[in-house]
């Protein structure tokens, strides 16, 4: 029962996650990666004030308290994605399977699906 309830959480931290904007999203890693306002500034482009106003934006969307908080969540996000890619892989699969095709089809880049008509 414990686990569905952990399920669920992370869920809501996923959809969470995906309300945030680009913008956001290079300051969370900025903020991940341990910077300061006033260097993600500097790599953004910014004024540190709007790099605090997007800041107090993500806590808010993520419903977390700082932005330590929301770096944690962020980086955990990333984890999982990473997780789901992974077990997702079909190295083991026979080459002509259905679900290596599918997997094939589903991990090349978008542009690489418009050119080949999907085909590999």
């Amino acid at each position: 029962m414990r686990q569905a309830g952990f399920e669920t959480e992370t869920q809501d931290a996923l959809r969470r996650i995906k309300r945030l904007t680009p913008r956001l999203v290079a300051c969370l890693e900025l903020v991940d990666a341990h910077a300061t306002s006033k260097e993600i500034a500097q790599q953004l482009g910014i004024s540190p004030h709007t790099v605090d106003a997007r800041m107090r934006r993500a806590i808010t969307i993520l419903g977390v308290r700082n932005r330590r908080e929301a770096a944690i969540l962020w980086r955990s996000a990333l984890e999982q994605q990473r997780n789901r890619i992974e077990r997702f892989k079909v190295s083991s699969a026979p080459r002509g399977s259905k679900i290596a095709n599918f997997a094939r089809y589903r991990f090349q880049p978008f542009r690489m699906r418009r050119t080949t008509g999907g085909k590999i």
